[in-house]
């Protein structure tokens, strides 16, 4: 049976990072929105998805970050195997690079394969109000 693939969840964070016996550690999870310094930005972030395989093999899976006038400004590709069918597992992207050129709502979307793209998270991303302090 063909490899397939559902997204149970997505965490846009700084960083994953392996522990021992294969833990991960996520680090700085954006939960309610994401906060430049300053327009334009390019930000780097992560994307930790769980899911759940069904099948055997491989599939092609992308990455595309859309900002809120629905223009792609970011995207990552890869390969994933099958592991634990039927049970949870997880997938990180790391390095995802996309520029900020507006306040909005930004969306992190997927598709593996020849599916339609679908929706991982949506965050809203705000430009700092504060000033730096004066040294």
């Amino acid at each position: 049976m063909t490899a397939t693939i559902d997204l149970v969840h997505c965490v846009v964070c700084d960083d994953v990072r392996i522990e021992i016996l294969s833990k991960e550690t996520i680090v700085g999870a954006y939960t309610a929105g994401i906060i430049v310094p300053r327009i334009p930005w390019v930000a780097s972030l992560c994307l930790w998805m769980t899911v759940i395989w069904s099948g055997d093999g491989q599939l092609p899976i992308e990455i595309r970050v859309l900002n809120p006038l629905q223009v792609q400004v970011g995207n990552q590709q890869g390969i994933g195997t099958a592991q634990l069918r039927g049970h949870q597992s997880t997938i990180t992207f790391r390095g995802l690079f996309f520029t900020v050129e507006m306040e909005g709502t930004y969306s992190f979307q997927w598709k593996a394969g020849t599916a339609e793209w679908r929706i991982a998270r949506q965050l809203p991303v705000y430009v700092s109000e504060e000033q730096p302090m004066a040294s």
